[in-house]
């Protein structure tokens, strides 16, 4: 993915462990699945608002 910046975000234990496993989920353990449903939510996120 080219022009990518870094962005980080201290978060609850508890919102990210329900995050990772629903990110697992979807998306079968492979390798990157938390970068993935991170890119997925930030762009819901800025269509909404």
């Amino acid at each position: 993915m080219p022009n990518q910046k870094t962005l980080n975000v201290r978060i609850p234990v508890d919102l990210m462990d329900e995050f990772k496993e629903k990110a697992y989920k979807k998306y079968n353990y492979e390798k990157g699945s938390i970068k993935k449903v991170s890119i997925d939510a930030l762009k819901e996120w800025c269509e909404r608002n």
